[in-house]
């Protein structure tokens, strides 16, 4: 009899062993289902991100001032800063000199410190303000000086440069220009932050939004 038993439960055991695993089994077969589910929806979700983000066009960013795509064309002059240094009172110039160089286009620029001038052969040398805002055609120089009406400026100043074909933004930078001491004579450094080109897209100019400009900006700024 106890015989009749034991094998009567190794059977149950057996049984519930055997059922046990066909659990276990369809309930991986549900997992690597949902898991394999779960990546082909991820992969979906990406292709459909990089095919819209082709269509719309994307914006690109580069630190090199000295290149810039736009339009499929190069534009290898850029924004250029002609001194390392500058000093009110140690410099044969009348401000910061910046050059800017993109052909076919218009370069308008604005500051938020200090004023803008012109200044050389095309003035008969003669020092010309144009405030804290000016437009260069395709290419020349812009003199920056921390002085106005009469304050020299202490604050960080940024130049903004936006870069237009037929109206359109093509393409921004921001400069930043900082105060420094050099043999206890005030002067100012600055550095190219960032150029940010809109390439066409389908053929069309973008929309340039000045939210995205000023996103852009305050990417740099952090």
């Amino acid at each position: 009899m106890k015989d009749e038993e034991l094998k009567d439960t190794l059977e149950n055991l057996k049984e519930k062993d055997i059922l046990e695993q066909k659990i276990t089994h369809v309930k991986n077969d549900k997992k690597n289902s949902a898991s394999s589910n779960f990546r082909k929806i991820v992969i979906s979700l990406s292709a459909c991100l990089l095919i819209v983000m082709i269509a719309i066009g994307i914006p690109y960013l580069t630190r090199n001032p000295e290149f810039i795509t736009t339009d499929g064309t190069e534009l290898k002059q850029g924004a250029k800063i002609l001194l390392e240094s500058y000093s009110v009172y140690m410099s044969s110039v009348p401000g910061y000199p910046f050059e800017f160089s993109y052909p076919d286009t218009k370069i308008v620029l604005t500051v938020n410190n200090g004023e803008l001038f012109i200044w050389g052969p095309e003035t008969s040398s003669t020092v010309i303000s144009k405030g804290q805002s000016y437009t260069i055609d395709n290419s020349g120089k812009i003199y920056w000086s921390p002085i106005r009406e009469g304050r020299t400026i202490n604050d960080k100043t940024i130049l903004e440069f936006r870069i237009l074909k037929k109206d359109n933004i093509i393409g921004v930078g921001f400069i930043k220009i900082i105060k420094t001491e050099i043999n206890a004579f005030e002067s100012y450094s600055a550095e190219v932050l960032g150029i940010m080109g809109f390439p066409k897209s389908n053929g069309k100019y973008q929309k340039v939004s000045e939210n995205t400009i000023a996103e852009f900006k305050a990417t740099l700024l952090i």
